[in-house]
């Protein structure tokens, strides 16, 4: 009986290792060129991550109180201008960007970096954004303001500083748009806006600070 019940517990053991490790890992081996064009885009909003994500949010600066480049330069311990290369991969429910230093206006770091995009989720048909964000486009370049990843899952990892204004296409001639249905655009599509916001103001915001850039040159 003691021999059966050991062999049963034994079973159980390995079965819930098993599960564990294909929660932990149900994506593991999927590319992110999987993802791309059938993935939906969706956001959170701005209060949803100031309740759920309290520790994370306080690293970051408060996009409601920034008025000015200067004021964005300040709060920011990383500001460079990148390459976003072809490699995106997957890692937890994070989507990691490798990216050429181009030129470094702050802080020092390494000539190739790893840039997270605000997401919190990845779930079966969709990828969650923090409202105001959006996947950074393959190729194209960025003046970017970060700060440093901590506890991440890939080496030489940053996350932008802010959720709004933490990335700037440099040559992107896009339209900003604000009004939009969640799911309605798939990862790939959004690589067609310069910025997906969430109101009118801080739309205007994006455009006035994208305008300053020069301050940092």
């Amino acid at each position: 009986m003691i021999k059966y019940l050991r062999m049963f517990c034994l079973c159980c053991l390995v079965l819930f290792a098993g599960l564990g490790f294909y929660g932990k890992n149900k994506f593991y081996g999927i590319e992110y060129l999987d993802i791309e064009n059938n993935f939906k885009y969706t956001t959170m909003s701005n209060q949803d991550f100031l309740k759920l994500y309290p520790d994370t949010a306080k690293k970051m600066i408060n996009d409601q109180e920034v008025t000015s480049m200067a004021q964005l330069v300040d709060q920011s311990d990383y500001i460079l201008k990148v390459k976003n290369t072809s490699k995106k991969k997957i890692a937890g429910n994070g989507i990691v960007n490798e990216c050429k230093v181009l030129k470094t206006y702050k802080g020092k770091v390494k000539q190739t970096v790893n840039i997270y995009d605000m997401t919190y989720v990845i779930d079966q048909t969709s990828v969650g954004y923090i409202e105001g964000s959006k996947p950074l486009v393959p190729l194209r370049e960025y003046i970017v303001f970060l700060k440093k990843s901590k506890n991440a899952n890939v080496k030489n990892t940053y996350m932008f500083s802010s959720a709004h204004f933490g990335a700037f296409d440099v040559g992107d001639k896009n339209e900003s748009i604000n009004d939009y249905d969640n799911d309605s655009l798939t990862l790939k599509q959004t690589y067609s806006y310069d910025y997906i916001g969430c109101d009118d103001q801080f739309v205007e915001k994006y455009q006035s600070l994208k305008k300053q850039l020069d301050y940092i040159k």
